[in-house]
């Protein structure tokens, strides 16, 4: 996948769809600031 091949930065055009948004980064383990240090 992209993360394993070195892509560290991700940019989403969300559209007023930020749940599917959500959705991708969770599925892919990528997490908040806020969630990340809690």
């Amino acid at each position: 996948g992209l993360i394993s091949e070195g892509v560290t930065d991700f940019h989403f055009y969300t559209l007023n769809r930020a749940e599917l948004t959500y959705a991708i980064c969770h599925a892919l383990g990528i997490r908040g600031p806020e969630q990340a240090a809690a």
